[in-house]
């Protein structure tokens, strides 16, 4: 683990607090308090009367992660193209074939590995797409994230406070009444509860407030499968 801690903008993560517990409860009563926000990268919620503003400004002082512009079209479409490390680490897997988490969590508690680097290229996409974007473990990861790696420096120095909040934002702002009342119709025979799922990095609405109209930059959370299992392996 000492490698994610001093060599990735991601050590700050494992120094947090290990008795914390996501509350869908608390993010539910957030969303479920939204007022009308003039931008669109951006959300106010009325709570007990008063506005309080969620934007990229606080998420960044709460994650501490690098929320700066992304690189433009031609660097990122220079990182974006390579499949030579997928092709190295999947050896059997077909090049059109989609790789999920589960896929990646395989590959990485495997001993078949012919350098150090190439493992902690992959678990660095296993912690963007499981903790920073939150993917389902059956969906496929984005393949351009496997082809950035490549480069370390340019994924390391990649602005994945950015990333994350694109993906945090769009799902916040679904119509969840809407798509709930979709997930229960389709799954009635099976007496389906209203759910739905939120991705991206919505941890950072647990987090008190003491300011009237911004987050605490203060923040604890843990998602202990993927924080298990990169442990295991570093």
């Amino acid at each position: 683990m000492s490698v994610f801690r001093s060599k990735t903008p991601f050590g700050h993560f494992f120094w947090v607090n290990k008795d914390f517990i996501t509350s869908g409860k608390i993010i539910h009563y957030l969303i479920l308090r939204q007022v009308g926000s003039p931008k669109k990268n951006e959300m106010w919620f009325s709570i007990g009367g008063t506005p309080v503003q969620f934007g990229k400004k606080e998420f960044a002082l709460i994650t501490g992660l690098n929320c700066g512009p992304r690189p433009n079209d031609e660097t990122m479409e220079k990182h974006a193209q390579s499949t030579k490390l997928k092709k190295r680490i999947f050896k059997n897997v077909p090049t059109n074939q989609k790789i999920t988490l589960k896929d990646i969590e395989t590959r990485l508690a495997s001993d078949d590995w012919d350098n150090d680097d190439d493992q902690f290229r992959l678990a660095l996409v296993y912690f963007v797409e499981g903790i920073l974007i939150a993917q389902e473990w059956k969906n496929p990861i984005r393949d351009n994230y496997l082809s950035m790696v490549e480069d370390l420096d340019f994924f390391l120095s990649y602005p994945w406070g950015t990333e994350c909040f694109k993906h945090t934002i769009a799902s916040l702002k679904r119509d969840v009444k809407k798509k709930a009342r979709e997930r229960k119709e389709k799954f009635a025979p099976f007496n389906h509860k209203e759910t739905w799922t939120l991705y991206g990095f919505p941890h950072v609405l647990q987090v008190s407030n003491n300011a009237q109209t911004s987050f605490s930059s203060i923040f604890s959370f843990m998602v202990f499968s993927v924080f298990h299992i990169l442990k295991n392996i570093f």
